[in-house]
């Protein structure tokens, strides 16, 4: 189910959290899906490289474990001169205590540790920074959300879902209790300025892996890359007219699906939950 959805939707890396997968179960799935790639290990926090979008060699990928359990990043190549460091969180969920705590030492222990900050840090948050981002709306512990806002300037990243549709209601994990549905955006993605100024293709969509949370996507293009101009007879022969333009059929449209689009790298996230349960600059420092 994972490589159909990949392939379907040209995920080039998808970040999982709460999977409880094993070395060996993820070796087993590599064998089986020879054109995907597992970075697992001791942690519920993997990420998943389709070898059809991106590179997946040694050469070119970086996986280090943070925080068993909680925290780890991959470094890809994306082109020549690019480099994309993904921060994967899985903060605790039920004490406002352990949230702070986690957020803090990740902000306490980073500048020591010699990495550098990540171009986008995503995951499962487990709390929201805003009322807008709950139902019913509700703040949650400030002690907590200051920690984690402390983190997201430290590495100078912004909420890119939110940045792009800054009053739409949007949640990406419902449970009913008792009969209540209570719903939130623990799901998000903070990106880099440069990151924030190209991404498109924000969106929030049902899983067709089953779990509770909603799968989130977005697409990264790369500005710099070197335009490709067509020809004068390519040009003409998928000409716009004015009788030809409509709502499927306009140089907006074509732009994203054919040029923009064939530059992009897709990355996907998701919280797939218990076992019961049925990337920019080559490096940033922020300090």
């Amino acid at each position: 189910m994972i490589w159909q959805l990949m392939r379907e939707k040209r995920i080039g890396v998808l970040a999982l959290q709460e999977t409880h997968l094993t070395a060996d179960q993820a070796e087993s799935l590599s064998g089986q899906y020879r054109r995907l790639r597992f970075f697992v290990s001791p942690t519920p926090e993997p990420f998943v490289l389709n070898k059809d979008v991106v590179d997946a060699s040694d050469d070119n990928v970086t996986f280090e474990v943070i925080v068993p359990g909680r925290a780890a990043t991959l470094a890809i190549g994306w082109h020549a001169t690019r480099r994309v460091s993904i921060l994967n969180i899985y903060a605790p969920a039920n004490s406002p205590v352990a949230k702070r705590a986690f957020f803090s030492d990740l902000y306490d222990s980073w500048p020591d540790s010699e990495r550098w900050a990540p171009d986008v840090m995503l995951g499962d948050f487990n709390l929201v920074e805003s009322s807008i981002d709950r139902f019913p709306p509700h703040l949650d512990d400030a002690a907590a959300t200051t920690a984690l806002s402390r983190l997201v300037t430290l590495f100078r990243l912004h909420d890119g879902y939110r940045r792009t549709y800054p009053t739409t209601p949007t949640f990406t994990f419902e449970r009913t209790s008792d009969g209540i549905l209570t719903t939130a955006r623990l799901d998000r993605a903070y990106v880099s300025d440069d990151i924030l100024s190209t991404a498109h293709s924000w969106s929030v969509a049902e899983s067709p892996i089953p779990s509770d949370h909603k799968l989130i996507s977005f697409t990264l293009v790369d500005e710099k890359l070197p335009f490709i101009a067509l020809t004068d007879e390519t040009f003409l022969r998928g000409s716009i007219t004015p009788e030809t333009r409509s709502s499927t059929n306009n140089a907006p449209l074509i732009w994203k699906r054919d040029f923009k689009d064939k530059n992009g790298l897709n990355l996907s996230f998701l919280h797939l939950g218990p076992p019961s349960s049925p990337v920019l600059p080559a490096r940033r420092h922020p300090f």
